[in-house]
């Protein structure tokens, strides 16, 4: 945390870091030594430095609700992102994607999205 607490979009990056690890916060058993069985993925920080300087459009679209997010990465195109490159492409998709969703439904339960359809205020 320290390290990306240097970099220059530590939010979105931090928010990919953790999009890109499939139940990095759910391991069960793993407790507070979580880091003891998950698998390292190596290459992913510099992957995601990488992704963020290239596409301004991701650094923005990683500090919006999940709802906005998933909406816009399911018609992004990632097949010259360097995380999916780092991490199995339709995998590393698929495992960003599954972690919004569960962002999403957290949030959900506290504060739906607000959005603007028709010049009418709508919730979700």
């Amino acid at each position: 945390m320290r390290t990306i607490g240097t970099l220059p979009w530590p939010a979105a990056t931090w928010n990919l870091m953790w999009l890109s690890h499939p139940g990095l916060d759910q391991l069960p058993g793993a407790g507070a030594h979580w880091w003891k069985v998950y698998p390292v993925r190596t290459g992913l920080l510099g992957a995601i430095v990488k992704d963020l300087f290239a596409d301004p459009a991701l650094r923005a679209q990683l500090l919006r609700h999940p709802t906005g997010f998933i909406e816009w990465f399911e018609q992004a195109d990632h097949s010259t992102r360097h995380c999916a490159a780092t991490l199995d492409g339709a995998d590393w998709t698929h495992t960003v994607l599954a972690r919004a969703a569960q962002a999403e439904a957290r949030l959900l339960g506290q504060r739906p999205p607000l959005r603007v359809h028709r010049g009418q205020l709508m919730w979700g």
